[in-house]
């Protein structure tokens, strides 16, 4: 398929659909990074993982996305929020129209967390994430713009998720929907990265 020449958005379109103030907050700030992309995040209005995927197919056909023309679609998810059996029948759906599910278990603060901290050899209670991610950045309240504290070690968090997912073979988002302190977010970052312009002071 090839994109119409009117279309909105002469860039590549970058679609990131959130299931929160946390995320939206957060992954916004994406937009001022400077890639070669059109980064639009949008706080879906359904939390139910399914809906989710669906709302975010809808706009990508509103917006004529084309994933052969190098446009991407992702839905980020927290497995907290979502029973297995909807990530399953999300998982299916996305998969059948190149959305990429990013997962985080439990919550998005684990990616925040792994900015700081090495990986643990066991599970992690949430409430030990944030209060860990307190003593690291300060006060710390779902929704609060961390990015600039977060970002210095962007680096260290990436290499540390792939880590994670290698050490544990996690390649499917449900494979990490089962795996507590792990996420994918990763794979969001590096099409970020990859879209950046070549700018030295990006």
């Amino acid at each position: 398929m090839t994109r119409n020449v009117d279309t909105r958005f002469p860039k590549n379109v970058i679609l990131i659909y959130v299931e929160g103030a946390s995320e939206k907050t957060y992954l916004s700030k994406l937009k001022e990074r400077g890639t070669n992309a059109e980064i639009i995040v949008r706080e879906s209005k359904r939390k139910n993982a399914v809906q989710m995927v669906e709302l975010c197919v809808k706009e990508m056909k509103d917006l004529n996305m084309d994933a052969e023309e190098g446009d991407a679609a992702y839905c980020v998810f927290d497995v907290d929020e979502n029973e297995r059996r909807q990530m399953e029948q999300a998982h299916s759906e996305a998969m059948k129209n190149k959305v990429t599910m990013i997962v985080s278990h439990p919550f998005l603060e684990v990616w925040f967390l792994m900015h700081f901290r090495e990986a643990p050899n066991h599970s992690i209670p949430k409430e030990s994430i944030i209060q860990e991610l307190g003593r690291s950045i300060g006060n710390y309240r779902k929704g609060d713009d961390v990015w600039k504290k977060l970002f210095v070690h962007k680096e260290k968090a990436i290499k540390m998720a792939r880590s994670i997912a290698s050490k544990n073979s996690l390649e499917t988002p449900l494979d990490f929907y089962d795996k507590n302190f792990s996420t994918n977010m990763h794979i969001l970052f590096d099409d970020i990265e990859k879209r950046k312009k070549h700018d030295p002071d990006q």
